[in-house]
């Protein structure tokens, strides 16, 4: 199985394929959103939640929490592990770059942690030597290895930080009845910042290519 994920560079597309997971933006309590606007997703996400429980509150939703700061993976888990609630997936990011890792149907919490670790490393580890390749190759252009040098120096200093860290995530795919739902994010106001309901299908995180 490959993997594929992708950097936009000067408007071009660059294709990495990897056995890792896919760096891409989302919504989440590093991203580039204004106060303003964080505090409105939050309102919008209540008012949504309470409705849906008022009238449904036992039908089954999707939904991704989002923590108000990024911790140990482990902590994560430990801090929804008394709700009624089912997690289906982790979220990682920062303001320049996200992913995160989908549970397969029947992978258990411990696989998918063993396969989310090995995925990042690899991904990094990936994405380090095509930043490198660029730079080496005599026909990328000065704005081209600036970009590239940049980031690299990013990579690193994200290799760094997982090595000194560990795996950190900003939040969890759940699912559960939208009473339970609700009921973990009020049962962890101080940890979980905004608790968003996922309309359909989740876009995944990374992807199958034939």
């Amino acid at each position: 199985m490959k993997i594929i994920s992708k950097i936009i560079l000067l408007g071009a597309l660059l294709p990495i394929f990897v056995n890792a997971t896919e760096v891409r933006n989302i919504n989440s309590p590093f991203s580039a959103e204004s106060l303003e606007q964080k505090e409105n997703t939050i309102i919008e996400a209540r008012s949504k939640l309470s409705r849906i429980v008022s009238t449904m509150p036992d039908k089954r939703y999707k939904a991704v929490a989002f923590f108000e700061r990024d911790m140990q993976v482990e902590e994560a888990i430990e801090s929804i592990k008394s709700q009624d609630i089912t997690i289906t997936g982790f979220r990682h990011g920062t303001p320049d770059n996200s992913g995160g890792y989908m549970m397969g149907e029947n992978e258990t919490i411990e696989e998918a942690l063993a396969n989310y670790r090995r995925d990042h490393v690899l991904f990094l580890e990936r994405d380090a030597e095509f930043s490198q390749s660029v730079l080496n190759d005599p026909q990328s252009d000065a704005d081209v290895k600036r970009a590239m040098s940049a980031r690299l120096r990013k990579i690193h200093l994200r290799q760094a930080d997982y090595v000194d860290r560990g795996l950190r995530i900003i939040g969890l795919e759940v699912s559960g009845a939208s009473a339970e739902l609700s009921k973990a994010w009020n049962s962890n106001p101080n940890s979980i910042r905004v608790l968003e309901l996922v309309d359909g299908k989740p876009v995944p995180n990374k992807f199958d290519i034939q």
